[in-house]
């Protein structure tokens, strides 16, 4: 079956076609679930800016210094469910982000008592 590629309306349908374009086959029980995962809830560029700011645009797991923008790394990745919201991201490099790949780490409590900073409660998973 040939599959046609979409143009997509927001971030999730471009996740979506792209994955259903390059061979993965969902289903409509998939889809539900992974549309009702992105969402959830969002964050603003203010905010993420501020939480890249906080970590000195450094990554939070191998601590080097992030050349041009960090990846948003999503502690519950969108395919497992997580939400899109700033207590599910965290600053990465390329490298770490690629290989952290589909796992549920948090990197930024290890972070901050490397550095002796409190994490703020509007960024915590249980926060």
């Amino acid at each position: 079956m040939a599959i046609q590629k979409k143009f997509a309306q927001n971030e999730f349908e471009n996740i979506y076609y792209h994955n259903l374009y390059n061979g993965y086959n969902y289903s409509s029980r998939d889809y539900a679930f992974f549309k009702r995962a992105s969402d959830i809830e969002t964050h603003t560029k203010g905010e993420w800016q501020e939480m890249v700011d906080f970590f000195n645009n450094l990554c939070c797991n191998c601590e080097s210094e992030v050349i041009g923008k960090p990846c948003k790394d999503h502690i519950i990745p969108k395919s497992s469910g997580g939400s899109n919201s700033i207590r599910n991201v965290q600053p990465l490099c390329r490298e770490c982000n690629t290989s952290k790949g589909p796992y549920q780490i948090d990197y930024r409590d290890d972070f901050c008592l490397r550095h002796g900073l409190d994490l703020p409660v509007k960024w915590q998973l249980n926060g």
